[in-house]
């Protein structure tokens, strides 16, 4: 049978041996050396010169003087018997009091023990915050909220994927179905979408990663409410404000704004009609186009100014700005050839009517309405 104990080599009493006290207070002493120790340090190489009587000690790589060859051992001094050295097992743990923490040894070294050492937690296979992790969030959190903050100046959260066609995004879930998410799903394009039901979803909006276009996937509403700007400038409300269609088809139709009510969407639109005009254009109930009201065609490369001019007045100029007449035209102006019998009765056009009559007696000409009858300027009498 052994004299020592296995693990911290205590040594037994030996049957009828003699002053056992001897071999039990060795034991002791060993075991006050051992159980729940406490060091000064872990990285001094040379012994202190003036040590107090239970003074323990990690001895330093650099070991020298009475330390030499004891690196990582246990140094213990008392009083009248010096310095006794005890070998390091592995997994025992002791308290550094100069680095205030806890070293364990790995049977070569002594190692801070993570978040006991004031040292960062890495490579934590799985972390849950009053709820458990598994392998897919290995990272769960239960509670009201969860606060990132910045460590001085601004703070990101980053979501980084391995490629184009995998998926980094935010996901928003009722009763664990997805019901919204945003994000890089799929490609690097940005992508808004929404579910109903978790499975079927629809893409809002999708930004491309070049920055080239912006796609809405459903109409934009902008809801009718005098109390509230629902469109305003980024920097300050009633400044200028910029909406801009852009119809890049190399064959394009149209752009346009599309108006209604009453669950028809296109009572009024304002159409870019191919490349050289701009159109109000007209629908009726139906969504069945009956014309366009106004057509105002692009000049191309010669100038244009005041093309069609409204002042405070109700004054209109074509061409140029309006005088002090109600009309006011910048070159010929042109009446529609009418015969007599397509003239309008000359008391529901009322006086002051004019128009140009191509089968007037003594030839086409001018006439104007009297309120009564329709009569030739240039004799005053009765087409």
């Amino acid at each position: 049978m052994s004299e020592v104990s296995p693990v911290l080599s205590l040594p037994y009493i030996a049957p009828a041996q003699a002053q056992k006290h001897v071999t039990h207070n060795e034991a002791l002493r060993v075991l006050d050396a051992l159980v729940q120790p406490t060091v000064a340090s872990r990285t001094a190489g040379d012994p202190p010169a003036s040590p107090s009587h239970g003074d323990r000690y990690v001895v330093g790589p650099s070991a020298s003087g009475l330390w030499a060859a004891h690196a990582g051992d246990l140094a213990l001094f008392e009083e009248g018997l010096g310095w006794s050295f005890f070998a390091a097992k592995h997994g025992w743990v002791v308290h550094v009091r100069d680095e205030n923490t806890l070293c364990a040894f790995d049977g070569s070294d002594w190692q801070p023990l993570g978040l006991y050492a004031n040292q960062p937690l890495q490579n934590i296979p799985q972390l849950g915050v009053a709820t458990g992790a598994d392998e897919t969030n290995r990272l769960a959190v239960a509670s009201d909220a969860t606060l990132l903050s910045h460590a001085g100046n601004g703070h990101q959260l980053k979501i980084n994927k391995a490629m184009a066609a995998d998926t980094a995004s935010l996901l928003f879930q009722t009763t664990w179905g997805g019901r919204a998410e945003m994000g890089t799903t799929g490609s690097d394009d940005f992508v808004v979408k929404v579910s109903a039901d978790g499975s079927s979803w629809t893409d809002v909006m999708v930004m491309a990663a070049d920055g080239s276009a912006t796609q809405f996937g459903t109409p934009v509403i902008v809801d009718e409410d005098v109390a509230a700007d629902r469109l305003i400038s980024s920097t300050h409300k009633h400044s200028y404000l910029t909406m801009t269609l852009n119809n890049s088809h190399a064959d394009p139709v149209a752009s346009s704004i599309q108006m209604g009510f009453g669950g028809v969407r296109r009572y009024a639109c304002l159409v870019h009609a191919g490349f050289e005009q701009f159109n109000i254009t007209a629908y009726d109930a139906a969504g069945v186009w009956k014309g366009s009201p106004v057509v105002l065609e692009f000049p191309g490369s010669a100038s244009m100014n005041n093309a069609l001019y409204i002042d405070k007045n109700s004054h209109v100029g074509i061409g140029k700005a309006p005088g002090a007449a109600k009309l006011d035209i910048d070159g010929i102006a042109r009446l529609k050839p009418l015969s007599k019998s397509a003239l309008p009765a000359a008391s529901t056009v009322g006086a002051g009517g004019i128009a140009f009559v191509s089968n007037a007696a003594g030839g086409a000409q001018p006439a104007y309405s009297d309120g009564t009858n329709w009569r030739k300027m240039s004799d005053n009498q009765v087409v």
